[in-house]
């Protein structure tokens, strides 16, 4: 009887000592966050645009690239099959022709070639999945905004961007930004805001290995 006593106040303490816990246990559940499927889908989407200029600059597609700044040529390429011949656009064909490739994104304006997704006069003109951010928080598949230029560029980390160079005949091709964010050699293309994808809505978004 003794040894049974003993046994049924020890399970009566444990007992005590794991109540004693539960309501922590409770608090910290209801207090930890995380991130929500569409934060990681518009994160994936970031990335792969960036990854995804990665990869076609440096292909064999890269180099058909020639800069054009008719919008019948921005046209016909963003609304061709690929791969194409040859591929001609400025610096607002490419990035809405790369947004298009990578992430299946439209918009009226690329598709038309008569505009993009961001310009570098108007700036954000796809509202819906594109939001500003400051020029000292970009992240890779941002896009650079240079006003003044005008020019824009797809951002794809280490202090690079993709752009098609519209000066001197540079084409398609990845370049380094300075600190205060102006081409090298193009003194006069300062970087001064940038568009980020904010939303995936109506995107039939499927996520690649870049």
């Amino acid at each position: 009887m003794k040894i049974l006593k003993k046994i049924m106040i020890c399970n009566l303490i444990l007992l005590l000592i794991g109540l004693r816990f539960i309501p922590y246990i409770i608090f910290a559940s209801d207090t930890t966050t995380s991130q929500t499927s569409t934060d990681i889908t518009v994160e994936s989407a970031r990335a792969q645009i960036a990854n995804w200029a990665i990869s076609f600059v440096n292909g064999s597609e890269g180099a058909k690239c020639v800069y054009s700044g008719i919008n019948s040529d921005r046209k016909n390429t963003y609304q061709s099959n690929d791969p194409q011949e040859s591929y001609k656009f400025d610096c607002v064909g490419w990035v809405s022709y790369a947004i298009n490739r990578s992430i299946g994104l439209n918009y009226e304006e690329a598709y038309n070639g008569t505009g993009g997704f961001v310009t570098p006069q108007s700036g954000i003109k796809d509202t819906s999945h594109f939001g500003a951010v400051s020029i000292t928080e970009i992240q890779p598949g941002d896009i650079l905004i240079a006003p003044s230029a005008p020019h824009v560029g797809i951002y794809i980390g280490n202090n690079q961007i993709i752009d098609m160079g519209a000066y001197k005949g540079q084409d398609l091709a990845i370049r380094a930004i300075t600190s205060n964010y102006a081409i090298i050699g193009w003194s006069e293309c300062v970087f001064t805001s940038a568009a980020r994808l904010i939303s995936v809505d109506g995107v039939n978004f499927s996520p690649i290995e870049g």
